[in-house]
């Protein structure tokens, strides 16, 4: 994206699909007349179709998916890791690695010192005999990382996608392949898309709104098709996995490439395949998973180790207890930083109220302001460059 920004012209549609979503929908992205490429991306039906085989039958076949998709993306690897949380996810996903070889495989943790998910984490490797490296990190590890990120990810990953890559300097010695479950809450789970900001928020800001609906709609109307054999729920995924999980969730991935290769398990084409045609039943809280776990995997079972919710990194805590951080959100309300907003056509008003909720606590909004900052990033880097903003 970088290399296109010189006299380039801010598209508004594109910042208010980032303030409002974390992303752009479609081929849309925050340049006028610069499109992001599509993603060529097939798969076959799956085989044999879920619904020939009952509960118990397609449990057995998740694993064995699930363990050949692990199986492929360690082949090449000789210190391959499973990024491990408290959830039921990953806990699968380091499972059927451990099944594979639990001498190979380590699986490595990340969180603040009083995360919940630790503990369990360091349970769930206990039980399954892989090696387990804990990362406790900082409140300012967001801030740390944040131009990284930004940068990885061509100005869409704020401070909320962050956290994570505090890990890459730290584990990139001993892993060469990171296995994430990222996503599997919308592949096998019934987790759906995320709504927008209210539009009242995006008044206030100053953005305007003519039109943004319309415009919506024919960038959803870009997203492929699903596959014909997609269940009701596997649409809905599909749907997912082109809009967020394409755009927000892997921001926080892109980071680490420099340092290790990251693949998420659950995009493996078969396993994909055969969980875009499950029922509503065998998403709805994740419940084939837990069958899976239940007959393949016990000792990690959600009955076992019941399974642990929640962010492994407070950043809403973050920005109203750090200096640092009350330092950089102060840094974007500067009346040095007017131009910066002004580009982007965003009140400074708007933004003052939005730090202010933040570092008082009143509101949970980290998500927003993290998508805020990223733009703030944007109007610094248009403002220096002369690329206007055409509203």
């Amino acid at each position: 994206m970088f290399a296109f920004v010189e006299g380039a012209r801010l598209d508004p549609a594109g910042l208010r699909d980032l303030l409002a979503w974390g992303y752009q929908r479609g081929s849309r992205s925050l340049l006028t007349g610069v499109r992001r490429q599509a993603i060529n991306w097939s798969i076959e039906p799956p085989s044999p179709d879920p619904v020939q085989l009952n509960f118990d039958e397609r449990a057995d076949r998740l694993w064995q998916l699930l363990r050949f998709a692990v199986s492929e993306a360690s082949s090449a690897a000789r210190r391959p890791r499973c990024s491990l949380s408290g959830g039921l996810d990953s806990r699968a996903v380091a499972a059927a690695a451990a099944s594979l070889d639990s001498v190979r495989f380590t699986a490595g943790s990340f969180g603040d010192p009083d995360c919940p998910d630790l503990p369990v984490a360091a349970e769930l490797a206990a039980r399954l005999g892989l090696a387990h490296e804990v990362s406790l990190i900082s409140h300012d590890a967001a801030l740390e990382n944040e131009e990284r990120v930004w940068e990885a990810t061509s100005g869409y990953g704020g401070p909320a996608s962050a956290p994570g890559a505090a890990t890459d300097a730290l584990w990139g010695p001993g892993c060469d392949v990171l296995l994430s479950a990222s996503s599997g809450d919308v592949i096998w789970g019934d987790t759906t898309l995320a709504g927008p900001s209210p539009r009242r928020r995006l008044v206030r800001s100053g953005l305007l709104m003519a039109g943004w609906e319309a415009s919506c709609a024919l960038e959803l109307a870009l997203i492929p098709e699903p596959p014909a054999w997609a269940s009701d729920g596997g649409v809905s995924a599909w749907n997912n996995l082109w809009t967020r999980q394409r755009g927000a969730t892997w921001d926080g991935v892109r980071s680490r490439l420099a340092f290790t290769s990251v693949v998420p398990v659950p995009w493996n084409p078969a396993l994909l395949s055969f969980c875009l045609a499950l029922g509503d039943d065998d998403r709805r809280g994740r419940s084939l998973l837990c069958r899976m776990l239940e007959r393949n995997a016990p000792e990690v079972s959600a009955e076992a180790v019941p399974p642990v919710q929640g962010p492994v990194h407070d950043l809403d805590r973050a920005f109203r207890s750090s200096p640092a951080w009350a330092g950089a959100l102060g840094q974007m309300m500067s009346a040095t930083e007017r131009g910066s907003w002004r580009v982007l056509g965003i009140r400074p008003s708007f933004v003052a109220r939005a730090v202010a909720h933040a570092r008082a606590g009143s509101r949970r909004r980290a998500g927003f302001l993290s998508r805020l900052r990223a733009a703030w990033r944007w109007g610094r880097v248009l403002k220096e460059r002369g690329a206007l903003a055409s509203h």
